[in-house]
């Protein structure tokens, strides 16, 4: 998880807009670079949702489940938070709900995608 822009206590998930010449999969692959400075490997569809900002303007949303592949620091850099799975399902109780589901689906999911590799 990633440190959120306004508040560095409290997480979130790297993201953001789809340009126009990319595709959602592609998206995530930068935005987790640039955010993040995580490079991935072996991408798996997770969930697509629609998530309304406070501004009330709503957004589809696709997010990916990705084996780390490396760090180098990226140009948005935010501060890096590595957690056990644990200590992400602790974390995950103070996220906003659709993220939060995100992250529980991803738990759920991690024994068959890491049997898989």
């Amino acid at each position: 998880l990633i440190s959120t822009r306004r508040d560095r206590d409290r997480l979130t998930l790297p993201g953001g807009k789809v340009d126009a010449h990319e595709t959602p999969l592609e998206s995530a692959i930068r935005e987790t670079f640039e955010e993040a400075g995580v490079l991935t490997d072996r991408h798996q569809p997770l969930c697509q949702y629609e998530h309304e900002k406070t501004s009330g303007k709503v957004f589809p949303t696709q997010t990916f489940l990705a084996r780390y592949a490396g760090y180098r620091p990226g140009h948005e850099q935010r501060e890096l938070h590595w957690l056990t799975v644990s200590e992400l399902w602790d974390a995950s109780r103070s996220i906003r709900k659709p993220m939060r589901e995100q992250i529980e689906r991803a738990i759920d999911l991690l024994p068959a995608y890491i049997a898989a590799a």
